[in-house]
């Protein structure tokens, strides 16, 4: 793994190292598939009131480290690398999308407003990234229009 990471994402490959431990302690269940479904019912972390506040934690320290690897990869000034990080956190704003989604479950309107809005920044970032890297199905018989740009506020799926 140390060798595949050290290829791919150059100098940030010391902080998708610590991404995918941190991913590994914080997983707890298996779950196979190769779609972007809601991961944030079996990662998160430990230690925290209730299994959302976990997921919330999860994915705020991820972003960190995704921070820490583009600014790695950037500075090194090798453009490769620095693309297969951001590619790579693509699964991180999917994940993020779930996690507003369950939070506007429970808030009062004007929570739910804000949460509305990042939710669909999040998404948008998501998008952005999929149509520079090509993405054309985040999930089977769903194509993604890449010409087109879709509704925020709805899950990618249904783009």
């Amino acid at each position: 793994m140390a060798d595949f990471c050290t290829d791919y994402y150059g100098a940030a490959a010391k902080h998708m190292m610590q991404y995918i431990d941190f991913e590994h302690e914080c997983l707890h269940d298996i779950f196979m598939t190769i779609y972007f479904d809601d991961s944030s019912n079996i990662i998160y972390m430990d230690g925290y009131k209730d299994h959302s506040e976990g997921a919330f934690a999860f994915y705020d320290k991820a972003a960190r480290i995704f921070d820490e690897a583009e600014a790695a990869a950037w500075g090194s000034g090798n453009r490769t690398h620095y693309d297969n990080v951001r590619r790579s956190r693509i699964q991180l704003y999917n994940y993020n999308y779930f996690i507003l989604k369950r939070k506007m479950d429970s808030a009062n309107p004007e929570e739910k407003e804000a949460l509305e809005r990042a939710s669909a920044e999040s998404n948008r970032t998501m998008f952005a990234l999929m149509r520079e890297y090509g993405f054309t199905e985040p999930r089977e018989f769903s194509h993604l229009d890449l010409a087109s740009v879709p509704d925020f506020n709805q899950c990618f799926i249904h783009w």
